[in-house]
């Protein structure tokens, strides 16, 4: 039937069916109004065992199932809001009264989330084929079939696999041989995987877009519209060429798909659909958008934590579990990287690592190579892998008073000589230290 979009607009959009509408004319001062209200009552019965099992409540669920190529939404929620006041797109309060009792408790959290790729793959055998339609008997794990994905057959006489993989390389990324195999008989509708990207049963998948000779093709890994360089794999490595084609027109029938062309399928084949390739997993995405200047308004945060604790002070502000590769990335820094308002009791950066060295700080020189200043904690020593370049003073405009141990070096030092104080009105650069009573060369 026809919807509503965000601004009250009719006959805007398409929706299967209204839940609740209101409209608030009239409300007094200090009254809470809602259209829907939903509340549920645990009373008795529940448990929370460690290893299981536990029981686990909801007052709503909302689930969406997509087979289609489109952007899906399981709950998507909009609030503008056209008069003064705050503004909040989702807002509720998480409380507790209770402790951790059971292993793998979290505890009282506000929100919990989580994005994952698939963790399997339909496979089954064909059984029919009607056009391109085919048709299949001993499916497995036939909820997670979807449009726009290939369905490869695994049939072992169906694969190629002669030879080893030796190398990947450029955009789009160009696949070589070891010179055992002869990619110039396989025909179309062909996709690739290279072994050292497989995770158990879990394959990276991707189409071959040509087969430039023997030893060498090309992949038609797309990411976003645009060719993108494969993942570098671990080489050399053994690999599978599969036949295949891509699924199209899901239907809600079970037993059956269809795919793009069918004539590489036999009845007896055994097939799966991999999961998508350059697939791009975020946790928490937060947009914020401000038209007017900074300068106009009362100011911008694009994700604030404030402790609420009455005075007690929370261990821990921001927490990554399990590895990361970058634990923070501003893509456009305007002013300041990292800005600290009160000074802290310990490091503003600290490592917790206890053996080894720990590259502290990571800068890319000109050339596009990292450089670093590290701690060594085998030599107790701090380390550079490029050279510091010290203060430069005329000797009247040294540093005064200044501190024990402090180097420059002068531009004007006259006849230096070695821990001798230093005199200016020369011409001789040299490094100069403060001994506690004078500055000295150095």
């Amino acid at each position: 039937m026809p919807g509503i979009d965000v601004f009250g607009n009719l006959n805007t959009g398409i929706i299967s069916n209204t839940l609740n509408q209101s409209e608030f004319n009239t409300v007094g001062n200090g009254v809470n109004a809602q259209t829907l209200q939903v509340v549920a009552h645990a009373i008795t019965g529940g448990i929370n065992h460690s290893n299981g099992p536990k029981t686990n409540y909801s007052s709503l669920l909302s689930t969406f199932d997509g087979k289609t190529s489109a952007q899906t939404n399981a709950y998507s929620f909009s609030n503008f809001h056209f008069a003064n006041g705050d503004t909040t797109g989702l807002d509720g309060v998480a409380q507790s009264w209770g402790r951790n009792n059971a292993a793998g408790d979290e505890g009282t959290e506000a929100i919990t989330v989580a994005a994952l790729q698939g963790d399997r793959v339909t496979s089954g055998t064909v059984s029919s084929i009607v056009g391109n339609k085919i048709n299949y008997t001993n499916v497995l794990n036939e909820n997670v079939r979807g449009e726009d994905r290939p369905l490869i057959i695994t049939t072992p006489s169906k694969i190629y696999s002669s030879g080893m993989i030796v190398s990947t390389s450029g955009t789009p990324t160009v696949v070589t041989g070891d010179g055992n195999q002869d990619w110039t008989t396989l025909g179309p509708n062909l996709f690739i995987c290279i072994d050292s990207q497989t995770n158990g049963v879990l394959k990276l998948v991707v189409p071959i877009r040509s087969i430039t000779d023997a030893n060498h093709l090309v992949l038609d890994y797309i990411s976003e519209g645009n060719d993108a360089p494969l993942p570098v794999p671990t080489l050399p490595s053994t690999y599978k060429i599969f036949r295949g084609s891509n699924v199209v027109c899901m239907s809600t029938t079970l037993g059956s798909m269809n795919v793009v062309d069918a004539t590489q399928f036999s009845v007896g084949d055994t097939f799966e659909q991999p999961l998508g390739y350059a697939h791009t997993i975020t946790g928490i995405h937060v947009h914020v958008g401000q038209k007017l200047p900074f300068a106009s308004n009362a100011g911008g945060t694009g994700m604030a934590i404030g402790n609420d604790a009455n005075g007690v002070t929370f261990p821990i502000g921001y927490l990554f579990t399990g590895p990361v590769s970058t634990a923070f990335y501003a893509d456009t820094v305007k002013t300041d990287g990292l800005a600290i308002k009160n000074n802290p009791a310990g490091a503003l950066v600290k490592s917790l690592v206890n053996t080894g060295s720990t590259n502290l700080l990571g800068v890319f020189t000109g050339a596009g190579q990292n450089t670093f200043l590290s701690y060594d904690r085998s030599m107790d020593v701090w380390k550079t892998t490029r050279p510091f370049v010290l203060p430069s003073f005329t000797v009247a405009n040294l540093p005064n008073p200044p501190c024990t141990g402090s180097r420059v070096y002068v531009l004007d030092a006259l006849s230096p000589s070695f821990l001798s104080p230093i005199v200016g009105g020369g011409t001789t650069k040299c490094p100069a230290f403060y001994n506690g009573t004078a500055w000295v060369a150095a």
